[in-house]
């Protein structure tokens, strides 16, 4: 598999951080809806470790999107189409550093330290500040929610894609690649 992307299909760096990214997301909004359920100690100490694992992924995605400059073409879809999922995915993008941001803000400004596993404390970005931890607490609620809408837009769009359009799209961001599929993906040798 190559490193960078082409004209037709995702690298592996692109690949690895979209999958890695797409399994931390998941498992922070699952855990973040669902806090009122799961035991709070531990739940919440792995949520905001997770949090910031995931803004320094979602930092180095935003810096590789910088180096990989090739992505692949959407020349056969639709310019409405074409635009939304550039929005889409840029929004993803951006929410995915601001949600793990926010959360960062309002443990910051609570005076809850964030413990990274219990290997290192993360230093706070602001001092204590209840109205301040309010305001992130709800910007944190807010940008999860958008966050979760365009994620479940992201995925119906790339399923919609595979199996109604029956086009590449989704295969091109496959962990495996495209070998051996069907359709005008290219083999990883190419």
């Amino acid at each position: 598999m190559f490193v960078y992307s082409n004209e037709r299909q995702f690298g592996a760096v692109a690949r690895l951080l979209h999958w890695i990214l797409a399994i931390l997301i998941l498992a922070q909004l699952f855990s973040g809806l669902f806090d009122d359920f799961l035991p709070k100690q531990p739940t919440i100490a792995f949520h905001k470790a997770l949090g910031i694992i995931t803004l320094v992924l979602a930092l180095a995605r935003l810096a590789w999107w910088a180096a990989d400059r090739v992505r692949p073409g959407n020349d056969d879809l639709a310019p409405l189409m074409k635009l939304s999922a550039t929005l889409v995915k840029v929004l993803l993008a951006l929410l995915s550093v601001g949600l793990p941001l926010t959360g960062w803000l309002m443990s910051s400004a609570a005076a809850k330290p964030i413990s990274l596993f219990g290997l290192a404390i993360v230093p706070p970005l602001v001092g204590p500040d209840k109205a301040l931890a309010h305001l992130f607490k709800e910007s944190h609620e807010l940008v999860g929610n958008v966050l979760l809408v365009l994620v479940v837009a992201h995925v119906a769009a790339a399923l919609y894609h595979h199996f109604v359009l029956k086009d590449s799209v989704l295969r091109r961001i496959l962990p495996h690649g495209c070998s051996g599929c069907t359709g005008t993906c290219v083999s990883p040798a190419d």
